[in-house]
C-alpha cells in the first residue's frame, strides 16, 4: 500500500480524535483528492482539509485546511462545515470567532453531521457565539445522540437529569 494513502487514513483518524468527526472515506492520494475537490467533490475537499490540518503529505497549514473545509462545506459536506467551525472556535488558520463557529456547526448539523450537532450543543451549553441555553444545548445533544454520537448521548442524559 502507498504510504500517502496510509497518511490519509491516519489524518482522518486524528480528526476523529480531535473534533469527533467520523470518517467514512475511500483512501486517495493528495493529488486524487485535489482533482476531486477541483470538480466540486466535497469529500475530496474535506480530505484535503484533513491533510493540511495535520501536515500529512503536504506542508502543514491551518489556513489551507480552512480553505478546503470551506470548499467542502459550500458543496454540502457536513464534516467540512463542522471542522471549519472547529477552526473558528480555536482561531486556527482563521480569525477566532465563536459566532462563526456556531454558524458552521449549525450548518453541519442541518446537513446531518453528528459532530456539528454535538459541537453546537457545546456552544449553547457554554454560551459561545450563541445565547447560553441548556434547553437548546440539550436539543442539539439529542440530535447528535440520534446520530449515534456517544458524547451527545451522555450530555443529553446529564441535562435531562438536571431538568432541562
Amino acid at each position: 500500500m502507498d504510504l500517502s494513502k496510509i497518511r490519509v487514513v491516519v489524518a482522518c483518524c486524528l480528526c476523529f480524535v480531535l473534533v469527533g468527526t467520523a470518517c467514512s472515506m475511500e483512501i486517495y492520494t493528495v493529488e486524487e483528492n485535489k482533482q476531486a475537490c477541483d470538480v466540486g467533490d466535497g469529500a475530496g475537499c474535506y480530505n484535503l482539509g484533513l491533510l493540511y490540518y495535520k501536515g500529512e503529505g503536504v506542508k502543514q497549514s491551518y489556513s489551507k485546511a480552512a480553505d478546503y473545509y470551506r470548499k467542502a462545506c459550500d458543496v454540502g459536506n457536513g464534516a467540512g462545515c463542522s471542522n471549519l467551525g472547529f477552526l473558528y472556535r480555536n482561531g486556527e488558520g482563521v480569525k477566532q470567532s465563536y459566532s462563526e463557529a456556531a454558524d458552521y456547526y449549525r450548518k453541519a448539523c442541518d446537513l446531518g453531521d453528528e459532530a456539528g450537532c454535538f459541537n453546537l450543543g457545546n456552544s449553547y451549553s457554554k454560551g459561545e457565539g450563541v445565547k447560553q441555553s441548556y434547553s437548546e444545548a440539550k436539543k442539539f445533544y439529542g440530535k447528535a445522540c440520534d446520530m449515534k454520537n456517544d458524547l451527545g448521548c451522555n450530555n443529553y442524559a446529564i441535562l435531562n437529569k438536571r431538568g432541562y
